[in-house]
């Protein structure tokens, strides 16, 4: 598809093309090339959710903005996924490091490819950016990794501190779900039936593989980015946000890697900036364009020099879940970590004090990471904070940048146990803003590679680092820190209860004196607000009692159409209806830990005239004789006839 010239360049579309891997499978791929601009470097997208309807609506814009600008860009469907033949077997396979090489290596040798490549990706496709950077092909000279992360065991949805996320189940349902759709076949044509049986009869349980590894093994380190950073030498600009899961990940990585590198954390969630809520949005596309002409290019330097972090310092305000703008500014530092005053706080009790083990814990906690729905960013923490031990001090007018730590002094009753501490910001009023949290698996090392039971009554002094953060606290405010050793639904609870006591907790803030007078750069001011009231239509939240079954029921619906069939989106381009509702329900007794248990259920649509196909996928996870039970099921339809159906029952053993 040809278009007219919008910027330097006329754009000239390829809707499919294949890509022929060493052991004849071939990768789908979608191009955007630009009209009458010789051989160019080549920008690739490399993920496993769909160039052909997934991720369409993110994909036009952008990449269609950089082929505009004289890049050929390539959008990869993963093995497995998409038109991608073979089959998608885990995260970030040796076969998927393998395709993407060899992926580079045939773009090179194209005549509209000039041998130079540089890699975009969000989430999946910035962790496999950073991957691939590791290893070094020659043809890879710049990255741009948007929330992301070099850990997939300390930093990604499957553990925080070595306790388990019940986001580890959502995120394994959720590919579980789309790696059961089949390729289309208005670009693979008859073979498209076969390709799907065998997709559906393969398909893992992608939690279940996760939840085997507790321990931060080679299954973890495998693929884990941090493993090799002295590897990474090509150029790599990070973005994040702080209301994502991955947010520390960006001043980590800026402080770790040796080569020319920038972050950028602004006030959004799991999101583009371009495209981030909470606003305000950044004017992100530009900015990766100078990064693609200095570093891909070779053009005239336009980001050398500059500051090694760009972050948006939020001011204190009212709780809001939902909210759609966060005052605030933003700041550039030259470093990190940044210099700053390390202030330490003693938050002195005049006796042990217990920390309660209260399952009610975390009903303001939001979603793990905020994709900007509405309700899934933390709330007004006061409910919370009623339930855990709160240790005050005051905080007018101090700006915090960088990571606190706590030091505690802990004895546990049991050879086991966990602790969560949040930071929080808390008004006059008592009203109450989440801005950090940490949680840590008390019988693990610093290393998380083994685990060391507890010696019940005996005092052990541990360190907890909560999230990175930017944050300034309005006079009259007080920093709060809250500790409990639950954190439901977002840390999966111990099987048992445990009694906790702290004997000593030592606050450490990264405090800044100077940021008031940083001034902002004539790109920064650019940022323009996200806009407006997150849409409730796109998804429900609701969180309540039932108190016939004595429990607390948290429930998310996303996409869902009042008669609870998935709400359509019409890609007219394609002649395509495509629809994907899920729905995610939580539940605990308060009295015990080993009630909690989760389900969550997708119901995809996909159909154009005279052809439909439907899947539906659930998973349930809960415990069963103090180790974790994973139900799940898959059917999946071709029209009305239902061509597929499969249910799982497994054990997996809870140390």
């Amino acid at each position: 598809m040809d278009e007219p010239r919008a910027h330097p360049y006329a754009v000239r579309e390829i809707e499919h093309a294949w890509i022929p891997m060493p052991d004849g499978t071939r990768l789908a791929a979608r191009m955007w090339l630009p009209w009458d601009a010789g051989p160019r470097p080549a920008i690739v997208e490399y993920i496993p959710y769909r160039k052909r309807w997934g991720t369409r609506h993110r994909d036009e814009p952008m990449h269609r903005y950089f082929a505009g600008h004289g890049y050929a860009i390539v959008r990869i469907d993963v093995r497995g996924s998409g038109e991608s033949e073979g089959l998608l077997a885990d995260e970030y396979s040796e076969a998927e490091l393998a395709d993407g090489i060899a992926a580079f290596g045939w773009i090179a040798r194209q005549r509209w490819c000039d041998g130079r490549i540089g890699m975009i990706g969000k989430s999946w496709g910035g962790f496999i950016a950073l991957q691939l950077a590791a290893l070094a092909p020659p043809e890879l000279r710049a990255v741009v990794a948007v929330c992301a992360s070099d850990d997939r065991y300390g930093c990604d949805a499957h553990y925080a501190g070595g306790c388990l996320l019940a986001e580890n189940a959502v995120w394994g349902s959720m590919l579980f779900a789309t790696s059961a759709l089949p390729p289309d076949p208005a670009l693979v044509g008859g073979a498209w039936r076969e390709r799907w049986r065998a997709r559906l009869e393969a398909l893992p349980l992608f939690a279940k593989t996760w939840m085997e590894h507790p321990l931060r093994d080679d299954y973890w380190r495998r693929g884990s980015a941090s493993e090799a950073l002295a590897r990474i030498r090509c150029p790599v600009l990070l973005a994040g946000g702080w209301a994502d899961g991955y947010a520390r990940a960006v001043p980590r990585l800026v402080a770790a890697l040796g080569g020319p590198r920038r972050g950028v954390v602004g006030p959004w969630g799991h999101q583009y900036p371009h495209e981030g809520i909470p606003g305000p949005a950044r004017d992100f596309l530009p900015e990766v364009l100078a990064w693609w002409d200095e570093w891909l290019a070779e053009r005239r330097p336009r980001t050398r020099g500059r500051p090694a972090l760009a972050v948006y310092v939020q001011d204190g305000t009212r709780p809001n879940a939902s909210a759609a703008f966060r005052p605030g500014r933003w700041v550039e530092l030259p470093t990190w970590p940044a210099a700053h005053a390390s202030r330490a706080i003693s938050l002195a009790h005049d006796a042990a004090l217990a920390v309660p083990f209260d399952l009610a814990v975390g009903r303001a906690a939001g979603a793990w990471c905020s994709f900007g729905f509405a309700g899934d960013q933390p709330g007004d923490q006061r409910e919370d904070d009623a339930r855990s031990l709160c240790l005050d001090v005051d905080a007018s007018g101090l700006e915090v940048v960088g990571a606190p730590e706590l030091r505690v002094v802990l004895t546990c009753d049991r050879p086991w146990g966990q602790l969560v501490a949040r930071l929080c910001d808390v008004a006059p009023d008592g009203a109450s803003v989440r801005i950090a949290y940490g949680v840590l698996d008390l019988t693990h090392g610093d290393d998380h590679t083994r685990r060391v039971p507890l010696v019940p009554g005996v005092s052990r002094t541990w360190t907890l680092r909560l999230d990175d953060c930017a944050h300034r606290f309005a006079p009259g405010h007080r920093v709060r820190v809250a500790l409990s050793a639950t954190y439901w639904p977002i840390v999966w609870p111990t099987a048992r209860a445990f009694g906790l006591v702290a004997h000593e907790v030592e606050l450490r803030l990264p405090v800044h004196e100077d940021l008031a007078d940083t001034e902002e750069t004539s790109d920064l001011a650019s940022a323009v607000d996200a806009g407006g009231a997150i849409d409730p239509a796109g998804s429900t939240r609701r969180s309540a009692w039932d108190a016939e079954r004595h429990e607390w029921v948290d429930r998310v619906e996303i996409d869902r159409a009042l008669d609870g069939t998935p709400a359509m989106a019409v890609l007219s381009e394609i002649d395509l209806a495509y629809g994907h509702a899920m729905v995610e329900e939580s539940r605990i007794d308060p009295r015990d830990p080993a009630s909690a248990r989760a389900a969550f259920r997708h119901e995809i649509v996909a159909r154009r005239t005279g052809w439909e196909v439907r899947v539906v996928a659930a998973h349930a996870l809960s415990t069963v004789d103090g180790d974790f039970r994973l139900e799940a099921e898959l059917a999946a339809w071709d029209g009305k006839r239902r061509v597929f159906a499969r249910t799982w029952d497994e054990r997996i053993r809870r140390e």
